[in-house]
């Protein structure tokens, strides 16, 4: 939803260099008429393009593979992509209206989708923040990719805010996931450099621990059926936990 709320947001404000790159003259040499001088000017816009992409598709894989393949988390993959579809259209529309881009229902359109999109990069973030503090560790998460996933972030911010003079609703987003993800990285370096971080866990381990459908398909897993054997003349025990009761071990009274 983040990905795709700030890209529609993007939509609004940057609708008149859409038509700028696309009304090139074909006879000036610094902007040829296929648009590539316009390449720079938007490429922030192509990178939250990008990323919708990645997401949209990345939440089509969780919801397809298990544990998350449930029907009510289907429902709800199904609403957040058709949701950014529709704010997206919607975007389109009030841009196109009649050459009023930047009128004042559009603008607080913008405005309105882009928090919109930066409460849901909050909310995205707070669970890593409180599963790396309760691990005291990475967990499944890897600093190098969280560091260019925050360079990369400052560095979009810097070109809609220097460079692009751009209004808030279309940075607001992007600097509130840049920051989020500096919040993880700083979390994970402070426990890895400061003596407390706890032994790292793979991201199976990770997925348990923070999934509580997961957990009870590792307990289910355990169960094992020992086939019934003699020991020291005694039963021993057909079912056994792993981890709760010792494999073989005679079992009194029987």
């Amino acid at each position: 939803t983040f990905s795709g709320t700030n890209l529609a947001s993007a939509i609004v404000v940057k609708w008149r260099q859409f038509q700028a790159c696309r009304q090139v003259p074909p006879d000036n040499p610094d902007l040829p008429p296929t648009g590539a001088a316009c390449f720079w000017y938007l490429l922030d816009v192509q990178q939250q393009i990008s990323s919708a992409l990645v997401f949209g598709t990345l939440l089509m894989l969780v919801v397809y593979y298990p544990p998350h393949n449930t029907r009510n988390e289907r429902a709800l993959a199904l609403f957040t992509l058709t949701l950014v579809l529709i704010l997206c259209a919607l975007s389109c529309v009030l841009s196109s209206g009649h050459g009023r881009s930047c009128s004042q229902s559009a603008l607080a359109y913008a405005q309105g989708v882009g928090v919109l999109s930066a409460t849901c990069a909050f909310t995205a973030y707070v669970p890593q923040i409180v599963d790396t503090w309760r691990v005291r560790g990475a967990g499944a998460l890897s600093p190098l990719f969280l560091a260019i996933q925050v360079c990369g972030c400052l560095l979009v911010v810097y070109n809609q805010v220097i460079v692009n003079k751009d209004p808030p609703p279309v940075w607001l987003a992007t600097t509130v996931s840049g920051l989020m993800q500096l919040a993880v990285l700083l979390l994970i370096l402070s426990f890895r450099f400061g003596g407390s971080a706890r032994p790292r866990m793979d991201s199976a381990t990770m997925r348990i621990t923070s999934t509580p459908l997961l957990s009870d398909i590792a307990a289910d897993a355990a169960r094992v059926r020992v086939p019934p054997a003699q020991e020291d003349g005694l039963p021993v025990q057909a079912d056994a936990v792993v981890g709760a009761v010792p494999l073989g071990v005679p079992v009194r009274g029987q």
